[in-house]
């Protein structure tokens, strides 16, 4: 529906909030991934207010430093999401309708999802080819 411009990013986000929030079982998992592989690379992409670059020092003898842009909607995504299956302890056997996953299923499908998410923030926050030159 967000692809179709049915639902706004403000409601997605607030969806992925409240599913991270109570992300308790492989249903609520199920969920978040299915909202978030579903919105696509459109929704994952930078905001005006989200961008913010740092300067990083690069391993050389002359002490050059190299800008690095960082995405906050992703980067706090990621985080939460870790943070939330440590969190309520999620694995593989928490179902809310006693139908447990396979072994391995969740951690399979929470690399899907971050594997895509960094996947579409690499491809909006690489330079552009007059940024490169």
């Amino acid at each position: 529906m967000f692809k179709h411009n049915l639902i706004g990013k403000d409601h997605i986000r607030m969806c992925i909030s409240i599913l991270l929030k109570d992300l308790m079982s492989v249903e609520h998992f199920e969920a978040l991934s299915n909202l978030v592989l579903g919105c696509g690379p459109s929704f994952w992409g930078p905001t005006s207010d989200s961008v913010h670059e740092i300067n990083v020092s690069v391993n050389g003898a002359d002490g050059s430093e190299e800008k690095i842009r960082l995405n906050n909607h992703v980067t706090l995504f990621l985080a939460g999401l870790e943070a939330n299956i440590v969190k309520w302890q999620l694995t593989d056997q928490k179902s809310v309708l006693r139908q447990p996953w396979g072994t391995g299923q969740l951690a399979w499908r929470v690399q899907l999802v971050v594997d895509s998410v960094n996947l579409w923030e690499a491809v909006y926050m690489a330079p552009g080819p007059e940024e490169s030159q």
